[in-house]
């Protein structure tokens, strides 16, 4: 059954804060979808999002910002909707070839209906040109509103309106726009932009940015977690074939579960970075408490110091099952530690008991290579499971390739996210930083 597993996930930068996995789980179990998962994904680049989806043959990807534009260079196909938004938010592999779509215009046009909001011939500002910008004119267009696009940069909005047929704005007329608008729907990052001084009673204010939504806003304001939601439903029945527009609740009980009590990722206090055999987890573990100044443990090393026998030796004479409960000991002497950096063994999350302490105790991040390059970097130094004493003529390639093929569920279904490495060891310090440094202040 596990080898029949689909993998879907969502890709940007930042990527902890998506509750996208949230929604996807939430949908799957109300739905009884089985044999799946979803994983958030950190990525430096639309063509590295590609990579890390073909390496893994996942079925499908939500992508965020700001890789919604660029990836449309390494995808084979778009929809109608995504060419003429310039901008891909979901997509699907079939028969080897990757599939773009926008179900971000739908977000909005259902976000919108739920308000029951009259819309024909009113006028619409939409602040932003990105990708969900452009979607959101698009979809506020197909809705018969008079629209207007206004952007810091005015040369990319005039480009778009003029390529879409609506109406351009100035940047420096932002709050007159705002004056003569009937809703306003803005796409800029709450960080970047704070239109709550230019708000008034009697306007429709729809935010995109679902993290941080004022409670000083005037106005009748839309949650961005409506729309995330309005374009999930439609990613999702991309994914899985499943039509959950019949299902007039949907909606609703996702707003439910995610705005009142669900944080997203929480802040354990500890790092722990799992993967298989020579991803690169330990050098990266190493490197990362350096940069911020943490401690740094191997439950594999300090099996080794506290047995004395190389783990090799531990599978041979004494067995797999032995070796997961000194995995598990080595845990629970960290469990009351705080600020450190685990490195975990390979197959520590196979067993259930060791995979939800550690995740009691941690955030975890999920370091993938491919396996050719994994064994590349073992070369002589093949641990167990991937050499039997009792056999040689074993390819540990294809061997490393089935163990994973197995592993994945488990690694996808305990990470926060995944890190990708398979480059320059900095790189890969470097992007887990940022989003530790980012979204927990590490």
């Amino acid at each position: 059954m596990i080898l029949s597993h689909k993998i879907f996930g969502v890709a940007g930068k930042p990527i902890l804060h998506s509750k996208s996995p949230d929604i996807f789980k939430y949908i799957s179990m109300k739905y009884n979808i089985l044999d799946n998962s979803y994983i958030r994904i950190i990525s430096d680049s639309a063509r590295e999002t590609v990579e890390i989806m073909k390496s893994l043959d996942i079925c499908g990807l939500n992508i965020t910002y700001p890789f919604k534009a660029d990836i449309l260079d390494y995808i084979d196909e778009i929809s109608k909707e995504a060419e003429l938004i310039s901008s891909v938010n979901v997509i699907i592999s079939e028969d080897k070839r990757l599939i773009g779509y926008n179900t971000d215009y739908l977000g909005v046009i259902n976000s919108i209906k739920e308000k029951n909001i009259d819309v024909i011939g009113k006028r619409c500002l939409v602040i932003g040109c990105g990708g969900a910008g452009r979607a959101a004119v698009y979809g506020m267009i197909q809705s018969g509103m008079k629209v207007k696009i206004i952007n810091r940069t005015n040369d990319i909005a005039k480009d778009f309106a003029n390529r879409i047929k609506c109406e351009f704005a100035e940047w420096n007329c932002l709050v007159d726009e705002i004056n003569n608008s009937d809703l306003i729907i803005n796409t800029v990052p709450s960080g970047e932009l704070n239109i709550d001084e230019y708000l008034t009673e009697g306007k429709y204010i729809l935010q995109a940015d679902y993290s941080k939504l004022s409670n000083k806003l005037q106005g009748d304001v839309i949650s961005g977690i409506h729309w995330l939601v309005n374009q999930a439903i439609p990613s999702f029945e991309h994914f899985t074939g499943v039509n959950l527009r019949e299902d007039n609740e949907v909606s609703e009980s996702l707003r439910g579960f995610l705005e009142p009590s669900n944080p997203g990722v929480q802040k354990k206090g500890n790092i722990a970075l799992i993967g298989f055999i020579g991803s690169g987890k330990t050098t990266i573990g190493k490197m990362l408490a350096k940069k911020i100044n943490w401690d740094f443990f191997d439950t594999d090393e300090m099996i080794v110091n506290e047995e004395n026998i190389p783990i090799k030796e531990i599978f041979r004479t004494r067995g797999e099952s032995y070796f997961r409960n000194l995995e598990k000991e080595v845990l629970l002497s960290l469990k009351d530690k705080k600020n450190i950096i685990i490195s975990c063994g390979g197959g520590l999350i196979l067993e259930e008991e060791n995979s939800a302490l550690l995740k009691e105790m941690s955030n975890i991040f999920w370091v993938y290579s491919p396996v050719e390059i994994c064994i590349e970097r073992l070369k002589s130094e093949l641990r167990p499971p991937l050499t039997n004493p009792f056999d040689s003529t074993i390819d540990p390639i294809e061997k490393a390739e089935i163990l994973l093929k197995y592993r994945i569920p488990y690694y996808c279904d305990i990470a926060d996210a995944l890190l990708y490495n398979n480059s320059l060891l900095t790189d890969a310090v470097d992007k887990i930083y940022d989003e530790v440094h980012t979204y927990f202040g590490y």
